[in-house]
């Protein structure tokens, strides 16, 4: 659902994408399955565009909120623990030291390919770019994913030899996917940074608005299970309003102007 939302996080406009979603989830006429589904998308901006474990974890949390035990709930219970690993939150002593206390030179080689060695370490991190935990793979599971690597690059450097490079929609591509990137890079630095909230800020939206927790039967529910839920909604609204005025800003030093009365709106 949400085609508009979804073709903005695949063209890598992950805010535009997040604002979408979030003004569908105003919509009251949309089942907890919705919500849910919802949530998850938003999550998986954050977590796989903008690595903002943070708020993928808030609304990983609130899709068992809104429809427990459901089918994003089960995509999104290992997400959590994948995130908090990312995060360094509970993470494991023995997997942090690792890689620091043994010479990457000795690792034991897993694979060569064209004369270049793959070790141990390296397959490691290739787990750990995907957002899982060697520890918790199995062996299978891990050739899997090195195998899927290794074509990968197989592939990418066949078709280079053919000239695809040279393709315009494949310049194209990665042109957007650059410059994607070096957006995220500026969010990071010059938005995320400059919109942080405070627990006491978390804990008085609650206070002043416990009516929009109350479930069928007029109960509330408890701060501690939704003070991750408000926290990801003032955390966006204070990112969209840094975003916002940091736009402006760039819109006027660059003489941009956008002429809304020549652009169409929806037919009707």
């Amino acid at each position: 659902m949400g085609d508009y939302a979804a073709e903005m996080s695949e063209r890598g406009l992950s805010l535009q994408a997040i604002q979408a979603y979030e003004r569908k989830l105003s919509s009251s006429t949309l089942s907890a399955s919705d919500k849910a589904e919802i949530h998850f998308s938003i999550a998986e901006i954050y977590r796989e565009r903008m690595t903002d474990c943070d708020n993928a974890i808030a609304h990983y949390i609130m899709i068992d909120y809104i429809q427990p035990g459901g089918g994003f709930a089960k995509k999104a219970a290992p997400l959590i623990s994948e995130c908090m690993e990312k995060t360094s939150r509970f993470m494991d002593a023995r997997r942090t030291t690792e890689d620091e206390q043994t010479d990457s030179n000795k690792q034991p080689i897993v694979a060569v390919v064209r004369g270049v060695e793959i070790s141990l370490s390296d397959l490691n991190q290739i787990i750990r770019d995907t957002m899982m935990d060697p520890t918790q793979l199995s062996r299978e599971e891990k050739i899997e994913l090195l195998s899927a690597r290794i074509s990968q690059e197989l592939m990418a450097d066949a078709a280079m030899r053919r000239g695809y490079q040279k393709d315009p929609d494949i310049q194209k591509k990665v042109e957007e996917f650059r410059r994607s990137q070096l957006a995220n890079k500026i969010f990071q630095e010059e938005i995320r940074g400059k919109s942080k909230v405070s627990p006491e800020a978390v804990r008085k939206y609650y206070d002043e608005n416990k009516s929009i927790f109350a479930d069928e039967n007029g109960g509330i529910a408890p701060f501690e299970l939704v003070s991750a839920q408000i926290y990801a909604k003032l955390n966006l609204e204070a990112q969209q309003k840094a975003a916002q005025t940091y736009l402006q800003s760039l819109l006027a030093s660059e003489k941009t102007e956008i002429f809304r009365d020549r652009i169409p709106d929806k037919e009707k």
